[in-house]
Parts: structure tokens; C-alpha cells; sequence
């Protein structure tokens, strides 16, 4: 299977990873143009690239001597660093002095990246804009039809990583994902604040304008942990949004989550799906 994924490249490839599923292509002109088009992403949004080793992303951006034992705890994992770059043909392709860099988890991305010994540039396989895929299920015709796809396999979290980037001693949260706020404050104070978990993201239930999202023992049928689970609750996600896009919600209301390291990162997950340029907007209150 991997010489195959390989064999494919530079056109881009599906892949599951630890996070969410992605598209990849080889981290080159070539290969970062193909995502751009598939996903009909703005070409101002940098791709994040994907290595098989903390040395090869050391070789890609520069990593603070106070960042780097947290990195080599955390990678393989969820985790994605974003830094000033030191690889001048990305930079220029992509046109950014920065770039974000991960090591993924999942074992057969890991076998892939060593066995192409080269980055990749791997992002979310949905057009921009639309939902997020954790599960094959929801792959889009059009990103299917744009790039090869033949692994019968699934994500291990569910949501997207942590972007963060290193600042006055300090992470500056880009963005909140399976890796926890409390990971990241365990190394350093963070420039973060979490999501409120009130509003339209804790109403009540029966509220006739919305699809009422439950958590724990509940009757509704939208449930993001039956078992409680929050590491459940991170799989369920995504695919209780997609089909909540099918019925054609307007409004979502989410029932309590449970104080738990990953609650933070459910309410950032839910607040950038059900932004208003996908169709579902929070009510107004």
C-alpha cells in the first residue's frame, strides 16, 4: 500500500492521520499548487508540512533551544509547531517567513513519510471552508475524484491538531486541537483564552430552532459520548456535524461538557465549524 501512496506522488494522495483525514503532496511547487487547487484554498493560507522526525523538522524551521524537549515529548502526536522557516524554496512557494511543521502519529503516515524520506504538504481533505473529515465516509466526491485514495483506515482523535507558535517565552495558541490547553500550560503560560462554555454552546435541549447536541446518558439522538467519553466525544464530533449539514440545521445548541482537558478544544473545534460561512450560525442572544 505504501509504494502505491508513493508510486502516485507528486499528484496528492488521501491519507488518514492521527487528527483529521488530509490530502498530501509533496512539499513542492508542484505538489503544494495541486492542494491549492483541490481545495480551492486561498493561496495567502499556508500549507502546514508533515515530517517523519523531529531532526528533519529541525532542518525545516528554527526551533528554540526552550521548545525543543516539549517537541520531542510531543511528536509523534498531534501537535503542530509553527516557526520562522529556514527552507527558503518553501517560503517562497507559499510566500511566508514562517512555516508550521508536525510529525503525526498514525502509523501508517509515519511508515509513509520514512519510507518517502521527503516532507509532505498535508492539510484538511475538505474544500475550504466546509467541514472537516474524521471519517471516510465524509469525503467529498470532488476530493476524491482530485487525488488517490486506498486505505481502508480511520483517525485516531478526530479533530485537528494544535497549532501554537514559541513568543516571548510563551505559546501563542493559533488554534486548539487534541492536544490539550493543559499540555501546553504543563511547559509554558500560553496566550489563550478558551472558548466560554455558555451561550448557544450550552442551551437548553428543547429548543425548537435547534438540533440539541447531547453529551452522557440522554435520549437525543445527536450524542457526542453516550459512554461519557471525551476522548469519544472528539470522533463523534465531525460526524455528527456532517450530519446535522444534512438536515439542514440553522442553529446548534450543545448540551454541558464535562471539565475535562479536552473540553476546551471541543467548544474551539465547534466554534469554527459552526461559523456562518458554513451554513450554520450560532443564535444570536
Amino acid at each position: 500500500m505504501i509504494d502505491s501512496l508513493i508510486a502516485r506522488l507528486p499528484q496528492p494522495i488521501i491519507v488518514a492521520t492521527d487528527t483529521v483525514f488530509g490530502v498530501a503532496a509533496p512539499a513542492t511547487k508542484e505538489g503544494i499548487s495541486f492542494l491549492y487547487n483541490i481545495k480551492h484554498r486561498p493561496s495567502t493560507q499556508p500549507l502546514p508540512i508533515m515530517v517523519s522526525s523531529f531532526e528533519e523538522a529541525e532542518s525545516l524551521v528554527r526551533i528554540p533551544q526552550a521548545v525543543k524537549p516539549f517537541l520531542q515529548q510531543v511528536w509523534p502526536g498531534p501537535f503542530t509547531f509553527v516557526a520562522e522557516s529556514l527552507s527558503k524554496e518553501l517560503s517562497d512557494i507559499m510566500s511566508t517567513p514562517t512555516l508550521g511543521v508536525r510529525v503525526p502519529g498514525h502509523p501508517e503516515l509515519k511508515k509513509l513519510l520514512a519510507t518517502y524520506q521527503n516532507p509532505l504538504a498535508v492539510t484538511s481533505a475538505n474544500i475550504s471552508g466546509q467541514l472537516t473529515v474524521s471519517h471516510e465516509d465524509h469525503l467529498s466526491e470532488s476530493i476524491k475524484a482530485s487525488a488517490l485514495y486506498i486505505q481502508k483506515q480511520s483517525c485516531t482523535y478526530g479533530i485537528e491538531s494544535t497549532v501554537a507558535l514559541w513568543s516571548n517565552n510563551a505559546w501563542e495558541v493559533l488554534r486548539l486541537g487534541a492536544l490539550s490547553l493543559q499540555t501546553l500550560l504543563a511547559h509554558a503560560p500560553t496566550h489563550y483564552q478558551p472558548p466560554a462554555p455558555k451561550g448557544w454552546c450550552e442551551v437548553e435541549p428543547f429548543n425548537n430552532q435547534s438540533f440539541y447536541v447531547s453529551f452522557g446518558d440522554s435520549l437525543s439522538p445527536w450524542n457526542l459520548s453516550p459512554t461519557s467519553s471525551m476522548a469519544e466525544a472528539c470522533q463523534n464530533l465531525y460526524p455528527i456535524l456532517h450530519a446535522l449539514s444534512k438536515e439542514k440545521a440553522q442553529y446548534i445548541s450543545v448540551g454541558p461538557l464535562p471539565d475535562h482537558p479536552l473540553r476546551s478544544s471541543v467548544y474551539d473545534a465547534l466554534l469554527r465549524a459552526v461559523a456562518p460561512r458554513d451554513g450554520l450560525e450560532p443564535p444570536t442572544k
